[in-house]
Order: C-alpha cells, then structure tokens, then sequence
C-alpha cells in the first residue's frame, strides 16, 4: 500500500502517537547490527529520541536474539523481541 512503519523525527511528532495511549511498533531496530539503531529507510537514529528509563536493553528474556525492534509503551520507547504482535503505526508520503 506504499507505506512503511513511521519515523519519528520530532517531538510533535511523538506527542500525536503518544495521545494514541495504546502499544505499537513504529519503524527503529537494530537487527542489522546490534546497538545500531536504523529507520526503516536505513537512515540512523539521532535527535530526537524517546527512550524509556533504562532503555534499550536488550533483554534475552523471550528471544535468544535479545530486543531488536521498537515500540512506543506509555508514550515512550522500548525494544522488544520482533516476534511479539502489537498494532503498527504506518505512514506514507501523500
């Protein structure tokens, strides 16, 4: 349908997913490199970022593969195992 997970780019940006109040995955791993966080467009991330408290962690918890995507919970950041199934947040050029 031409569209991707979304990229977040500002802090208007996140408040509007924020005002969502549900989890969802938006576009940032590292499952290409580990600790080298990417956009779905292969673009870095940098400034802005929202990382929850102690994230992100890497937790091998349910993934022997640790946490190498991203979702926003309690309008922040968290990596999880890619495999858990939330709602996805999706954007497209119009």
């Amino acid at each position: 349908m031409g569209g991707h997970l979304v990229i977040i780019t500002s802090q208007q940006e996140m408040d509007f997913l924020k005002a969502k109040g549900e989890d969802h995955w938006i576009g940032l791993t590292d499952a290409q490199e580990e600790g080298k966080w990417r956009w779905v467009d292969n673009t870095p991330l940098t400034d802005p970022n929202f990382w929850g408290p102690r994230q992100p962690d890497n937790y091998k918890g349910y993934d022997p593969d640790g946490e190498n995507c991203v979702m926003i919970t309690r309008g922040e950041w968290n990596d999880r195992s890619c495999g858990v199934s939330f709602k996805r947040i999706c954007e497209k050029k119009i």
